[in-house]
């Protein structure tokens, strides 16, 4: 199998009004965005604030909320298909708790889904290098790992 390389740093936005304030923070991302929406953002007026921000800054993006409550690979498939068609750089779902979510990166004009490693990896190398920029990070830093977790991080 070849080498899969993501070079990417990833933002994660917390906070108030973070639905209201995505428009801001995407476009350094991509230029192209397929939004994935459990129905429940719809039902609890979440949607309409994050869509409303994305109009507001002219970022190019439609939504895709055909999610059914089990999962179910047309779904899948659907995403897939769709966000070919519109040229998205990465497509990123959850479940309605948000204890699951599901990455794919674009590579060489192919979706490449991410295992949980993978992410993991991005998110241990983001963590790193941020607390390396803002002098947070210890002098020997460790990272701790699960007996389920197959990469152990010694070459972030």
């Amino acid at each position: 199998m070849a080498d899969f390389v993501f070079k990417i740093s990833p933002n994660i936005i917390l906070g108030s009004y973070a639905a209201t304030r995505i428009g801001q923070f995407v476009q350094e991302w991509g230029t192209k965005f397929m939004v994935l929406m459990d129905p429940i953002l719809h039902e609890s007026g979440v949607a309409a604030k994050i869509k409303q921000s994305l109009t507001d800054r002219k970022v190019d993006f439609f939504v895709f909320d055909e999610i059914p409550n089990a999962p179910d690979t047309s779904v899948i498939e659907n995403a897939l298909k769709l966000a070919k068609e519109v040229d998205a750089d990465v497509i990123m779902a959850t479940d309605p708790d948000a204890d699951r979510v599901g990455i794919a990166v674009k590579e060489n004009d192919e979706y490449v889904l991410l295992t949980g490693n993978q992410v993991g990896i991005l998110l241990t190398d983001y963590i790193a290098k941020t607390r390396k920029e803002l002098g947070t990070l210890p002098e020997n830093p460790i990272m701790v790992k699960s007996i389920v977790t197959s990469y152990d991080g010694s070459k972030c």
